[in-house]
């Protein structure tokens, strides 16, 4: 069974995380297995909140969750928060 990675777009902000996290949460329940975060393009701490969030429930189900490389401002934030090995992703 394959499935579509969950791709999230345009913003991530404290006004979109919480449909972003029920999405999420929705879409991991469903097989999703992979995360891609390059269409983000507006971005706050809520962001790295968010995917924490996401991981939480990921690893609660048992579920191995990849999130594709962040784009510059995200991965700003990740390094930041030095957050970025909980996420699985690499700062820049």
């Amino acid at each position: 069974m394959s499935v579509t990675p969950l791709n999230l777009a345009g913003s991530l902000t404290v006004d979109e995380a919480a449909a972003v996290l029920r999405a999420a949460t929705a879409a991991i329940d469903a097989g999703c297995r992979e995360v891609h975060l390059h269409d983000l393009h507006t971005v706050d701490s809520s962001a790295v909140a968010t995917l924490l969030a996401i991981r939480r429930h990921a690893l609660a189900k048992g579920v191995d969750l990849r999130f594709s490389p962040p784009p510059a401002a995200l991965a700003g934030l990740v390094g930041l928060y030095e957050v970025g090995g909980l996420l699985g992703v690499t700062a820049r």
